[in-house]
């Protein structure tokens, strides 16, 4: 089993930075190097005294990583991940993973036949609010759930190098790169998501999104959106149960029983999410082992779920 893990870090974007800042943070894990394409990353990369190199395999070659963690654009994503398992090394990789549901079997299939673990990042899976509702969900103080419904809005992303952001080949827009959250995290609590309606608002980059999904027995609406404005990120949700509402509010949530007054509720704590996330991927790496928390078979189903959304005219 691997003690120190060895990471390697690919894009020098706001993710990239999130990861490499969250590792520091961690135990028994070292950076030990990073690849960029641009001379404005690579300055960077040297400003934090990170060794940086110009290829994947000049990378692997040198710095001798266990895993290599992507936070590239998304359109990068599968032929980096299979060459960096070809190369011998774990992978974690930001979400989405890619953008089709095949290109993603391809990418668990490279890890299976080099025997490492291709690990999705999904950090709403390892919210304080997301463990609240799976707890919720198990344990039923409230009954089943009947209906559900989610929001995560923020302002266009327009600190992404070369605007990669706002090209639907490249990162598939607002239903692949925000709603997923949502979708992936629906999915895991209800089942899989069947598709039935889509509409959106605003230019060609689909600034905002409303979805609605059958997920099992759970009726599931959402919106979504990158917003020409300076509104916050806000991500949101409320479920109804059979015997409450239960209000995520953004920072609180709150539940309206039938026959009780209103309460705060409290989940498990998590301080921190991405450090939730990267250090449970890094328990599986040491283990080898695939995530129970973001496993293969839910990032294949959310995909196709995408792609079956994004087929349907958009209203």
């Amino acid at each position: 089993m691997i003690s120190l893990v060895r990471v390697a870090l690919a894009g020098s974007g706001e993710m990239g930075m999130t990861h490499f800042r969250t590792y520091q943070r961690l135990s028994d894990v070292q950076v030990v190097g990073a690849l960029a394409a641009s001379s404005q990353g690579r300055a960077r990369w040297e400003g934090l005294g990170v060794p940086v190199f110009g290829s994947l395999e000049e990378l692997v070659e040198s710095a001798a990583p266990d895993v290599v963690d992507l936070c590239t654009p998304t359109d990068l994503h599968p032929a980096q991940a299979i060459r960096a398992l070809e190369l011998g090394c774990h992978v974690i990789v930001e979400k989405p993973c890619a953008l089709t549901a095949d290109l993603a079997r391809s990418m668990f299939a490279a890890a299976r036949r080099q025997n490492r673990q291709l690990l999705v990042a999904q950090v709403a899976q390892f919210s304080e609010d997301g463990f609240l509702l799976r707890q919720l969900l198990e344990e039923l103080p409230y009954g089943p759930a009947l209906d559900a419904f989610f929001q995560r809005l923020g302002p266009r992303p327009g600190w992404s190098r070369e605007g990669w952001f706002f090209h639907k080949e490249r990162s598939g827009l607002v239903p692949f790169d925000l709603h997923i959250h949502d979708l992936d995290l629906a999915v895991s609590l209800f089942g899989p998501a069947v598709p039935r309606s889509f509409t959106s608002a605003g230019d060609d980059s689909l600034s905002l999104c409303r979805m609605e999904y059958r997920c099992g027995e759970v009726s599931v609406g959402a919106e979504a959106g990158w917003l020409h404005t300076a509104l916050p990120f806000s991500a949101r949700w409320r479920v109804c149960f059979r015997d409450a509402l239960v209000v995520f509010d953004g920072t609180k949530a709150t539940a309206y029983p039938s026959f009780a007054p209103p309460h705060a509720l409290h989940g498990f704590p998590v301080p921190d999410p991405f450090a939730a996330e990267l250090g449970h991927f890094l328990s599986c790496i040491r283990l080898n082992q695939p995530s129970s928390l973001v496993p293969e078979e839910r990032v294949i189903s959310v995909l196709e779920s995408l792609e079956a959304l994004t087929a349907l005219s958009p209203r």
